[in-house]
């Protein structure tokens, strides 16, 4: 039977429908790749996500055994704390009680060794009286007797405030350490002439730094120097000093120094002009000394201090001079008097 559609003929609709049957087949594998995909894809989301439950599960474990651990530590820290809470309460005590102690015990020491300097300038006043010609002799032995009472003296150590106020001062104040404070032009020229130096920097100034007992810098800021003046200021007005050429490389022991001196700047009128007394050779064996913070003696000048010896600041027992390894024109030439009160000691570096 013939067709004779002509707007649709049949071979236009075999060719159509082998179409649809090729698009098909093409839909049909591309939803079976697709279903393969899929399947597979949930098949192994509960392996991994099992995997990532052990992983966290493993962590928390290691957390816990961690603040278990902090735990047990922190309460053994505590216990430390307590422990260590009670003995600094106990260390306090002991410090009171050492410290009341130590008083009384300084208080007895210091009152006996006065006690004792004033019997040994009786016993010395008596030997004189009995042989007036030994009494050089006698009045060295009885200053170098009291230098070593006067450094059995206890002294009471300041407040820990106090050294780092006093610190903070030297801090405070180190540029002004660089002036030449204290000597007038024609001071400085005859320190210069003297010495045939010229003055540098302050090494020490006693208007700004320490030199009381127990605290005092004053050994170590000269320490390892050499070729310094030292301008003692007192009381009465007098200014005077001495010159050490030598290298300062003993704490508490004689120096030697040929070329050491002393001198007069201002004399209240004892002098017409500023003097300079030179060492004698014997002298020279035993020029100077500095003594340690503790010491009560901040520095001396002769055999054993004997021309110059000069206390620390506020020292009850005070400073003095008496004439014997240096070469004088005339007795008391320093200052007038065998014994003064310090109120000022600084230190020029020559160059």
């Amino acid at each position: 039977m013939a067709v004779t559609n002509a707007g649709n003929p049949l071979k236009d609709v075999i060719t159509s429908d082998f179409k649809l049957d090729a698009r098909y087949l093409q839909f049909r594998d591309l939803v079976g790749v697709v279903d393969k995909l899929v399947k597979s894809k949930v098949e192994t989301f509960p392996k991994e996500l099992k995997e990532r439950r052990d992983i966290i599960y493993t962590e928390l474990e290691k957390i816990q055994e961690e603040n278990l651990h902090r735990k047990e530590i922190t309460k053994e820290a505590i216990g430390l704390a307590e422990d260590c809470r009670k003995m600094a309460k106990l260390v306090k005590n002991v410090f009171l009680w050492c410290e009341v102690e130590g008083n009384t015990l300084m208080q007895k020491n210091n009152s006996l060794i006065k006690d004792l300097l004033v019997v040994e300038d009786k016993i010395a006043a008596n030997q004189i009286a009995q042989n007036p010609e030994d009494k050089a002799k006698v009045m060295r032995e009885l200053e170098m007797k009291k230098s070593g009472l006067r450094g059995r003296l206890i002294e009471k150590k300041s407040k820990d405030a106090e050294k780092s106020k006093d610190h903070r001062n030297t801090e405070n104040n180190n540029s002004k350490h660089q002036k030449l404070n204290g000597l007038s032009k024609e001071e400085v020229t005859q320190l210069e002439d003297w010495t045939q130096m010229r003055i540098g920097q302050v090494v020490f100034d006693g208007e700004h730094e320490n030199w009381s007992t127990g605290t005092s810098v004053f050994d170590a800021k000269i320490y390892h120097k050499r070729n310094l003046v030292f301008v003692i200021e007192d009381a009465n007005g007098n200014k005077f000093g001495g010159f050490v050429k030598s290298e300062i490389d003993t704490i508490g022991g004689g120096i030697v120094d040929t070329g050491s001196f002393l001198f007069s700047l201002a004399s209240n009128g004892r002098f017409d002009c500023m003097q300079k007394f030179p060492i004698s050779q014997e002298g020279a064996s035993r020029a100077f000394w500095v003594w340690p913070a503790n010491n009560w003696c901040l520095l001396q000048f002769g055999f054993c201090g004997d021309d110059i010896s000069i206390a620390k600041k506020s020292e009850v027992l005070g400073s003095s001079c008496t004439q014997s390894a240096y070469i004088y024109p005339e007795p008391l030439s320093l200052c007038g008097n065998s014994n003064f009160d310090t109120t000022n000691i600084t230190v020029y570096q020559m160059m």
